[in-house]
């Protein structure tokens, strides 16, 4: 995996939370079901998706969603065809990170819950 995809600041929560994303339809599929939708990913294939998602969201961040996917295969480690295996559209990829992105911030949300009412008590 690449440095930058490493050094992002939100990696773990990110990790943390990909196994619970819903994502629904299309080639939004659930990130523990293959391509079929009925058998789990295998373990290469669940960080390939997740290494895709933090490139996409690094490259979205800095460069918008226009960017080159290429792009986003070469910061992932991936080759095209595994990328475009996972999201077959721009828009399927977005939708996936915004998804994360939404579910990061609802677990920032509720570790800052629990770390004020920890400093309450």
């Amino acid at each position: 995996m690449n440095a930058a995809v490493v050094a992002n600041p939100s990696i773990n929560m990110l990790k943390s939370v990909l196994p619970f994303l819903n994502l629904k339809g299309g080639d939004r599929m659930a990130l523990d079901q293959g391509a079929g939708g009925s058998r789990p990913l295998r373990a290469d294939a669940r960080r390939n998706r997740d290494a895709i998602l933090l490139a996409a969201r690094g490259i979205f961040e800095t460069e918008g969603v226009l960017a080159l996917l290429d792009g986003i295969a070469i910061r992932a480690g991936v080759g095209t065809a595994t990328l475009y295996r996972d999201f077959p559209t721009r828009e399927g990829l977005l939708a996936a990170v915004m998804d994360s992105s939404i579910i990061i911030a609802q677990a920032q949300a509720v570790g800052l819950e629990h770390s004020s009412r920890a400093a309450l008590a």
